[in-house]
């Protein structure tokens, strides 16, 4: 007697072509992009794929770029993110420095960063 085997999820319109294991790698790409994604926005579960790289919240309704089979969300800068709680931190005492003095430090503690990095290089070489 012949041994069935189940074609299973979406690589089953494949049938026996292409191979299991691209089969297989088809699959998991498929899985994962059509899952609800969070967004980045408003962190609501429903985002999904229009097209290739090109990501919509229904949620919010935001729109923006990111991989083709799953959103990659660009990570904010150093900078960005020192600005950004600064200006929370600011807030808060309501004696907030103009935006100019605020990213010439974030940059000398970068710099200073990058000192203490090339140190420690200097050191293990």
């Amino acid at each position: 007697m012949v041994r069935k085997f189940v074609k299973t999820g979406s690589t089953a319109r494949f049938g026996a072509r292409y191979g299991v294991s691209i089969r297989k790698q088809m699959k998991a790409i498929e899985d994962k992009r059509k899952v609800k994604h969070q967004c980045p926005k408003c962190q609501h579960m429903s985002v999904k794929r229009r097209d290739t790289g090109i990501w919509v919240c229904r949620h919010c309704n935001y729109t923006f770029a990111g991989g083709a089979y799953v959103p990659k969300y660009a990570e904010p800068t150093k900078i960005e993110a020192k600005m950004k709680e600064e200006a929370v931190s600011g807030d808060k005492d309501k004696g907030t420095a103009p935006k100019a003095k605020k990213v010439e430090k974030v940059e000398e503690e970068l710099d200073a960063e990058e000192e203490r990095a090339d140190k420690v290089e200097e050191e293990l070489s």
